[in-house]
């Protein structure tokens, strides 16, 4: 029988470097200051290592959006390492020197956390350049052997809801719609969104996979007061392995790690 296993695809978004609660690289310095990890990010930065040496590297990488936080204007930098943009896209450099894939591709974040949308970063890392861009809108990925139609974008379709069982039906309906309206050229096969720090997959009754992978930032104190239960953050990445065609042939690989919720619990206070 003739092989026809495809290339592994991981997806990996929502860094938010620049966050006290997202990725950092150690031994950081920018403009002769040192900017070291807090214990947090200690334990994101160990385990982010760890994904890239001993996991398969994939043949092509998507960097789905979101990388830095962003200079937060709405919390007044409240939250951030620094809300210095520059800063944080050469703290981003350091944190993606560990990657290792075959072909890479950057999708656009929120406006909010990527004003300048990275296209340095996206060029400096070896981002495929598509139709002139380096930070791409949305990136569709056609298998051609065995064949898969993959699109990946950042955001969920409809807005920033929380709940996942919502978020995949939403996507499920949209790629039944665009199948019945005959949409044949912009059919997917798999649809890929980031965003709600998640974590899910389902393959839909009309053979969709649809697919929202996790984050790489912890749950900040803030949303531990405010959505304790409702918003507890899914960290890793997820890989797409391609063994057959259309979505039955794609099999969904996570890397999950727990994230450190307990090292920033509020201690009890004896009286």
């Amino acid at each position: 029988m003739k092989d026809t296993r495809g290339p592994r695809i991981r997806i990996v978004g929502d860094l938010h470097v620049g966050s006290m609660w997202g990725l950092w690289p150690p031994g950081f310095s920018y403009a002769g200051q040192p900017y070291p990890q807090n214990p947090w990010q200690v334990y994101l930065w160990q385990a982010w290592e760890r994904g890239w040496k001993t996991l398969p590297k994939p043949d092509v990488l998507v960097l789905n959006g979101d990388l830095i936080d962003g200079s937060q204007p709405r919390a007044g930098g409240a939250g951030t390492v620094s809300p210095e943009l520059d800063l944080q896209e050469e703290a981003l450099l350091k944190v993606l020197a560990p990657i290792r894939a075959g072909k890479v591709f950057v999708t656009r974040g929120t406006a909010y956390h990527e004003p300048h949308r990275l296209s340095t970063v996206a060029r400096l890392v070896g981002a495929q350049e598509v139709a002139g861009r380096h930070v791409l809108p949305e990136c569709k990925l056609r298998v051609r052997n065995p064949e898969v139609r993959i699109v990946v974008r950042h955001h969920p379709d409809g807005g920033n809801a929380l709940y996942t069982g919502t978020i995949l039906e939403r996507e499920a309906v949209k790629a039944i719609r665009a199948w019945a309206a005959r949409m044949l050229d912009e059919r997917h096969d798999v649809i890929v969104v980031s965003h709600v720090h998640l974590v899910g997959w389902e393959y839909t009754p009309d053979h969709v996979l649809v697919v929202i992978t996790p984050t790489w930032c912890a749950q900040s104190e803030q949303s531990m007061v405010r959505r304790r239960y409702t918003w507890l953050p899914r960290v890793g990445w997820v890989d797409l392995v391609v063994r057959g065609p259309g979505a039955a042939g794609v099999v969904v690989e996570p890397y999950l790690v727990e994230p450190p919720l307990r090292e920033r619990e509020v201690p009890w206070v004896e009286l």
